[in-house]
């Protein structure tokens, strides 16, 4: 869970609702890779014998490399420029943490850095006026501030996972020494949970156009050096995409020679393979989409492959392929994309299936073991 609550903060002169709009826009434009980014730690420590900061620097330099992890002033280093990462701790109150800041000084000198670990007394208490967390999360660029006296866990979004995530990692961990006060409620998140730490650029609008061998789906370059994109698709009443490339499209160009009947969405998001100190994977952008209208039902070798009977019916009938069928994934679209329901099981080395679509024609697609799936027309006459 992550609070976004900007609720009685006084200490802004801007409105709750004025500080949600921006915190959602500035969170738009990191997910988008707008903002200016230093893959770096500034760690302000001012507790001298808790070793609280000891977690942060065992997190941060599997994220960043030890050279980027320093210690500085929290404020005055991330109100100079920006930091991914930063850590603040000092005997607290409310709205403060002594040798940090103070919930006025992050109201009136905005931050500039991304995610805070934040530990002092009090203000972990983040329902509380001008609390000092809320307050540090509504500064400047923040997007997220985590409260955690324990052994936290970040490491993980060097590897491209979010701080959602690690975050409920440290909070379900078992800690063998009492004083760090494992799986304590307090442990919270201010900020959006889905946030990772290195987003890509997204490619430009695609444009998504039928053509005479089914749709083509155009779009500018990220403006990342990415190492390729992945194409999605839905029906228009499908509630997720699926993902239609099988590798990466190095291309800024893609083919669907199947498309969905009637109307439908295209997505495409980048794909950036990431180097960093904990190894290598891949990061996919937010996606751009593009719909396109008016597709015709082509007849594609499905006609050859497979054979319903009866056609038409009544909303039950079996279907039979030189090749094997697979009872899991058959949908049935009609002309316009819309889906409707069907319970598909084995029969007599085919599928029986019913569905109550109403009368009309549609597009059966149906999956097997062997290769790609296949689709046929059908007709319910009742």
């Amino acid at each position: 869970m992550g609070r976004i609550d900007f609720s009685d903060l006084p200490v802004f002169t801007t409105t709750e609702t004025e500080l949600l709009r921006t915190y959602l826009d500035r969170d738009h434009a990191f997910r988008s890779g707008e903002l200016p980014l230093e893959r770096s730690a500034v760690v302000d420590a001012n507790f001298t014998a808790l070793d609280l900061e000891a977690s942060v620097y065992r997190s941060c330099t599997p994220m960043f490399g030890s050279p980027q992890v320093q210690s500085g002033d929290f404020l005055t280093t991330l109100a100079g420029g920006p930091h991914l990462w930063a850590h603040g701790s000092g005997p607290g109150r409310f709205s403060s943490a002594i040798g940090v800041a103070t919930s006025a000084n992050v109201a009136a000198t905005p931050l500039l850095g991304t995610f805070a670990h934040l530990v002092g007394s009090y203000f972990a208490d983040w329902d509380t006026p001008n609390n000092f967390m809320r307050s540090v999360l509504a500064s400047g660029t923040m997007l997220g501030t985590v409260w955690g006296f324990e052994e936290m866990q970040f490491h993980s979004m060097g590897l491209g996972g979010t701080i959602g995530e690690a975050v409920r990692r440290s909070q379900n961990s078992d800690f063998a020494h009492a004083f760090r006060m494992g799986r304590g409620i307090h442990l919270a998140l201010m900020g959006d949970p889905t946030l990772t730490l290195f987003p890509v650029k997204p490619p430009g609008v695609p444009l998504a156009v039928p053509v005479a061998n089914g749709v083509r789906v155009d779009w500018t370059p990220s403006l990342d050096a990415v190492d390729g994109y992945h194409v999605y698709r839905r029906a228009s009443a499908q509630a997720q995409f699926e993902r239609i490339t099988s590798s990466p499209v190095t291309d800024t160009t893609f083919l669907d020679p199947s498309p969905f009947p009637g109307s439908s969405l295209y997505l495409v998001r980048a794909l950036k393979n990431e180097n960093g100190p904990s190894g290598t994977f891949g990061t996919l952008s937010a996606g751009r989409a593009a719909q396109v209208t008016g597709v015709a039902l082509r007849d594609i070798e499905a006609a050859e492959t497979l054979h319903v009977h009866p056609d038409p019916s009544a909303g039950e009938f079996t279907v039979r392929s030189k090749v094997h069928l697979v009872a899991r994934g058959v949908r049935l679209l009609a002309m316009d994309g819309a889906e409707f329901p069907v319970q598909a099981d084995p029969f007599h080395g085919g599928l029986r299936i019913r569905t109550e679509a109403p009368i009309g024609t549609y597009v059966l697609l149906l999956h097997t073991e062997e290769g790609p799936a296949l689709r046929t027309r059908i007709v319910i006459d009742r």
